[in-house]
């Protein structure tokens, strides 16, 4: 059901009627076609999803469940959605990003991990979000007991995500406001 709804969320974008002369394939044509190959290769990305793919040696707090979740989201304003998958963890979610090469015929999938979720002890919170203008995704990191707070923009270059040099230090409490209008939350 899952790969079913992801190829409906891709491909609903680029349906459109024909020209009126019934003649050949337009510009829509093209763009629906380009949306059914990344659909099937996202598809393909979903199907062989393993717990393995997600292990980060960096984070140990709590367990990966096996259970995933995915969303799409443009992460580099390209017009074409890249594919977050999320393995839940008892603690801290590992999200990676899968991203199309070549003409949407190869599957890139990313080595960074980003992590969502809050650790049972030592107040460690992690938080992943996307952006209004698709620039990337924002990495929030911080700790409950002293409210400091760090975010970072990674950016997704057609094969990985890179730090863009642009981050925020600040108090939990006292988020900067181009943060704020930045920052969308990821519809899993």
């Amino acid at each position: 059901v899952p790969a079913l709804m992801l190829t409906t969320v891709l491909v609903l974008g680029a349906c459109s009627d024909s020209d009126s002369d019934g003649g050949g394939a337009t510009a829509a044509d093209s763009a629906g076609d380009n949306q059914a190959s990344l659909a099937e290769l996202y598809t393909g990305a979903l199907d062989g999803v393993s717990v393995d793919d997600f292990r980060d040696p960096e984070v140990t707090a709590g367990e990966l469940t096996g259970e995933f979740e995915y969303a799409v989201a443009d992460l580099n304003a390209d017009e074409s959605k890249e594919l977050l998958v999320k393995a839940k963890g008892t603690e801290f979610s590992a999200i990676r990003v899968y991203g199309a090469a070549e003409e949407n015929t190869s599957l890139v999938a990313t080595s960074k991990i980003f992590h969502d979720g809050a650790a049972g002890a030592g107040g460690s919170r992690m938080n992943v979000t996307s952006t209004t203008d698709n620039s990337g995704l924002l990495a929030t990191s911080g700790l409950s007991g002293t409210g400091e707070t760090e975010t970072v923009l990674w950016t997704f270059d057609g094969s990985n995500m890179q730090e863009s040099g642009q981050n925020w230090s600040y108090r939990i409490d006292q988020i900067p406001s181009d943060l704020t209008s930045l920052e969308q939350k990821i519809n899993w």
